[in-house]
């Protein structure tokens, strides 16, 4: 009989690449959310997963599925599921949460599920720093797919060289995983990636991000530090050698150490001609790209094999992805929600559009929202023409608005307006510079409740 497992908070980047993983593997899976934005939404329907709007207690129910979609819905025949899977930010008031605390139906995070299912023992490669890790873990993953080595992998993005961005498989050699600093739920406060156990270690930046959960540099910068000191000594560890941050932790390790600095590779080495066949943006996937070449190098990968996997990797959607390009205008999406990324997509933009007027539109992450993580920001914006920030989704707690920043921002010459209603945002944009070329630049790791989208369709019909 299968499992039936549900997924509270389904639409997440990596929640719902984990459910289309276990429907695949044999599972009955459902799943809810509050708020569903492509691409990751059309991503789960078009594996065949219905999402369920809001958090209700009748969707963790074998009824409710029977009335709603007939017998054939779930080969479980138990009322309610095995167990939920439940993100980490999701409140103890959640009504899923609640119903399966009263009917003992018991209630895992993600995180366990990838350490059970994914994680191979003793050959564990985990991609870590503040930036960089997605394409970078996908990166890694697709050279060792093109050299035809048995893996499981997890990154949390889309990627056209993927049918799902997580997979894992009974006879896996290697497990290679995106290893978020975040920690795993309100309850369990160390960061996701000690739970992955990694030998080998990919770290690509580390620059202060999440001041909800670190409420200082420091103590950002130590969780990474003993996560350097906790790599075996059979291990090793690829970093980022331009980072004076890791080059003064990296003492710490007891592994073995190579450095990477890809300006040093472009001219002289093979290596910089393997990236010069990088078709994405910016010099920091030219970085990323030198840290998957460094590892699979080291792992024993042939460079042709290397070689011709950079040149046909496709990119990660909404990592400076570019959704709609005319002779006057380009539209980017970007998942840059903090103050580091948001400033490293831009400095690629105006390396890839350096005649571009650009207008930014900006949403930061919960973590950037903190009034003692405001000095961050004051290089972020440097490089735009007007940016325009949309009311930041409602939470609870003490965070700042979109306002507020605006306020801190504006003493900085920073070009900023502030808008409380999405349409007055989007006549905004298709009123920016409409004679002149610019680039539209969406920051932010949610979907702006659709003004994408509908930016797009308005372009496309101009």
């Amino acid at each position: 009989m299968s499992q039936w497992v549900h997924f509270t908070g389904i639409a997440g980047v990596t929640t719902g690449q984990l459910a289309i993983a276990m429907k695949q593997a044999g599972y009955d899976v459902t799943g809810s959310d509050r708020g569903i934005f492509p691409p990751i939404s059309t991503h789960i329907e078009n594996n065949g997963i219905e999402i369920q709007l809001g958090y209700k207690s009748e969707h963790l129910t074998r009824s409710f599925y029977i009335d709603k979609y007939g017998e054939g819905a779930l080969r479980s025949s138990n009322e309610h599921p095995d167990f939920i899977i439940m993100q980490g930010a999701k409140g103890t008031k959640n009504a899923e949460y609640l119903y399966a605390q009263k009917h003992t139906i018991p209630i895992q995070n993600y995180t366990d599920i990838l350490k059970e299912k994914l994680i191979v023992s003793g050959n564990s490669i985990v991609v870590s720093g503040t930036y960089g890790k997605t394409t970078t873990t996908a990166m890694v993953s697709w050279i060792f797919k093109q050299a035809g080595l048995p893996i499981n992998y997890m990154f949390g993005g889309l990627c056209d060289n993927f049918k799902n961005g997580i997979k894992f498989r009974d006879d896996a050699k290697f497990s290679i995983i995106e290893g978020d600093e975040y920690v795993i739920s309100h309850e369990r406060r160390t960061s996701k990636f000690f739970e992955y156990s990694p030998k080998y270690l990919i770290l690509t930046g580390i620059e202060w991000d999440h001041a909800d959960i670190f409420p200082t540099k420091d103590s950002y910068i130590e969780n990474f530090n003993n996560l350097i000191k906790s790599i075996p000594e059979d291990g090793c560890i690829i970093f980022n050698a331009k980072d004076t941050t890791i080059t003064r932790l990296i003492e710490n390790a007891q592994c073995k150490i190579i450095p990477y600095n890809y300006q040093e590779v472009m001219t002289s080495d093979i290596r910089g001609k393997i990236i010069q066949s990088l078709s994405l943006l910016g010099e920091h996937n030219k970085e990323n790209a030198l840290a998957a070449i460094k590892l699979c190098e080291y792992l024993g990968i042939d460079l042709d094999i290397i070689r011709n996997s950079i040149a046909t990797f496709k990119g990660i959607k909404r990592r400076l992805e570019v959704i709609y390009n005319d002779e006057n205008t380009v539209l980017v999406d970007d998942f840059g929600a903090s103050p580091s990324k948001a400033e490293s997509a831009l400095h690629a933009i105006t390396q890839a559009y350096p005649e571009h007027k650009i207008l930014a539109i900006f949403e930061p992450n919960l973590g950037s929202r903190t009034e003692d993580g405001l000095e961050e920001y004051q290089t972020t914006f440097t490089a735009v023409d007007q940016l325009f920030l949309p009311r930041f989704t409602r939470v609870k707690g003490t965070y700042i608005s979109h306002t507020d920043l605006a306020n801190y921002l504006r003493p900085h010459s920073i070009p900023v307006e502030t808008f409380d209603d999405d349409s007055d945002l989007i006549q905004a944009i298709t009123n920016f510079e409409p004679e002149k070329r610019c680039v539209v630049i969406f920051l932010g790791s949610h979907g702006f409740r659709g003004m994408i989208e509908e930016t797009k369709a308005i372009f496309d019909k101009s």
